[in-house]
């Protein structure tokens, strides 16, 4: 019996599922820390999210990695 590509990725988790994973267990520390140590493109990320979980999450993911990118740049260094 052959198999989709879509069914053989389904059997292996990625990067990208490890740091889906994360941003919906609402561990935006681990997100962050994931995308920067996987060296995983947001941009990727998003469309990755786009295609295997969905447009509305896709969107959640790019609206909460901007506000938490942001929340990175303000913060003071001494």
């Amino acid at each position: 019996m052959t198999q989709t590509p879509l069914e053989a990725a389904q059997k292996y988790e990625t990067r990208c599922d490890t740091i889906y994973e994360s941003f919906m267990n609402g561990q935006n520390k681990q997100f962050m820390e994931q995308i920067k140590d996987y060296k995983v493109d947001v941009g990727f990320l998003i469309n990755f999210v786009k295609n295997y979980y969905g447009e509305v999450q896709s969107n959640e993911v790019a609206r909460r990695y901007a506000v938490l990118a942001q929340a990175q740049l303000e913060i003071p260094r001494w």
